[in-house]
């Protein structure tokens, strides 16, 4: 039960700290894995674009490439 226990509180505390850090931009989850472990999971509110890791600091970082990639992207069209 102590391990239960201490997985909810882990997954509560990444979720809550990824919801706080980017939140605004994105809806962000978790998906228990049929044989241990989680998938963490983002979807961008401005274009549905879906990322899924196996780490909350993957999704992380996953999160900030994505974020760097689409401020490119608009930097460029604004040049057109």
């Amino acid at each position: 039960m102590v391990r239960l226990h201490s997985v909810e509180h882990y997954t509560s505390r990444e979720l809550e700290r990824l919801q706080a850090d980017y939140g605004a931009a994105w809806q962000i989850w978790w998906v228990p894995r049929a044989v241990g472990g989680f998938t963490w999971c983002a979807r961008r509110h401005a274009d549905g674009m879906l990322l899924n890791c196996g780490s909350p600091k993957e999704l992380s970082e996953e999160i900030v490439n994505a974020e760097r990639e689409a401020a490119i992207c608009s930097r460029n069209r604004g040049q057109e």
